[in-house]
């Protein structure tokens, strides 16, 4: 299972928070002026977009994720995890979900292969998936191997070692056939096969989870003219309040409506005495909704200087209106539930924190339900 699951400057001043940008005084805190500054994704139905694929893992998940490029605000991505579960429940079968993991996006972006390796199998089993229509269009098994997979997700080609019949093999799917390569296994570079489209070195990408310090790598670009982002997928919440907010400052307010507006460039910061423990947030569904898990990016990060300064969540206590209580630690950024809960309402209360370099003020950027 893939768990989980990351300042008014006066004497009178009740609370130093850091807020939006990236000077670090309190007295320079206006965001970039930007058309863009709406919490909506770049996504329109048709149109071609340019994505990348970044590889990236803290020292609790994998947080691989496809971003939109043509979005400088950073808010149009979604993680291979949020892929894969949307497509595992479409699938309707039976094993554990956290068997899955990406093999490989098609150059055109119109379909995904992922690849299942389960302890109970001697071998694996390949799913290719329609994007668009988010159904399964082919399933085969392979041998348990490393596999490269060609662009258009047609030919499979993977090592055979330690017995009789070592060697390079190649599956094309279309055609239903397996042969073996006329190859050196020890001269073969098997991802030289099969090259991704790399993107270029100098690729800019804002994406929240570089400003939380996380490295990344970019692996592959492609274009698609899918929505890709009906894959981040999230329960509408009605209400939301919050325990306490810091005030606005600079025309720039710090209440917890900007947890959930999908934008990442906003967050929420409370403004009680002390370093936050105890505040509390209070999500409403509008009615019962059922809930496999939730994503947090915790800390001001809407820039990695806020993110420092100011003190993040660590742990926190998550009380559902059916009389479930969760206790989370936020080393996942996204964390699935050992079951799904059925509820219409969540308190979310902070136990513990990680302290900001600068001010005591604690607060977070961006909260989801699924």
């Amino acid at each position: 299972m893939r768990k989980w699951l990351i300042v008014l400057i006066s004497m009178i001043c009740l609370s130093g928070c850091h807020a939006a940008g990236t000077a670090p005084e309190r007295n320079a805190t206006n965001l970039t002026a930007s058309p863009l500054h709406t919490g909506q994704p770049l996504i329109a139905e048709g149109h071609t977009y340019t994505w990348t694929l970044f590889h990236g893992e803290n020292d609790s998940e994998s947080l691989d994720y496809i971003s939109n490029l043509e979005d400088s605000s950073g808010n149009s991505y979604v993680r291979i995890n949020d892929i894969i579960h949307v497509l595992y429940l479409h699938e309707h079968e039976n094993y554990p979900e956290y068997e899955l993991y990406l093999g490989r996006i098609s150059d055109d972006g119109g379909k995904i292969a992922l690849i299942r390796e389960g302890t109970e199998l001697n071998h694996l089993v390949v799913k290719i998936f329609d994007l668009t229509t988010m159904r399964k269009i082919n399933e085969f098994n392979l041998k348990k191997a490393d596999i490269v997979i060609s662009p258009n997700l047609q030919t499979y080609v993977y090592t055979v070692q330690d017995t009789t019949d070592d060697g390079i093999y190649q599956f094309d799917v279309v055609n239903k056939t397996l042969k073996k390569l006329d190859k050196d296994m020890n001269d073969a570079n098997l991802y030289d096969l099969y090259p991704y489209n790399k993107p270029a070195a100098e690729i800019q990408d804002y994406n929240v989870m570089k400003r939380m310090g996380i490295d990344f790598t970019p692996v592959e670009t492609f274009q698609s003219t899918v929505n890709l982002m009906q894959y981040r997928q999230n329960i509408p919440i009605t209400k939301i309040k919050a325990s306490s907010s810091l005030h606005s400052q600079s025309g720039h307010s710090y209440g917890p409506e900007h947890l959930i507006d999908g934008d990442m460039r906003t967050g929420w910061c409370e403004r009680a005495k002390g370093d936050g423990v105890g505040e509390s947030i209070t999500i409403k569904f509008g009615k019962k909704q059922t809930i496999s898990g939730m994503e947090l990016i915790t800390g001001l990060a809407t820039s990695e200087k806020t993110y420092i300064a100011n003190n993040r969540v660590k742990k926190l206590k998550l009380q559902f209106s059916d009389g479930h209580i969760l206790m989370l630690d936020t080393y996942f950024i996204e964390q699935y539930f050992d079951a799904p809960i059925i509820a219409s309402s969540i308190q979310i209360t902070i136990l513990e924190v990680d302290p900001g370099k600068k001010y005591h003020d604690i607060c977070m950027t961006g909260l989801r339900f699924f």
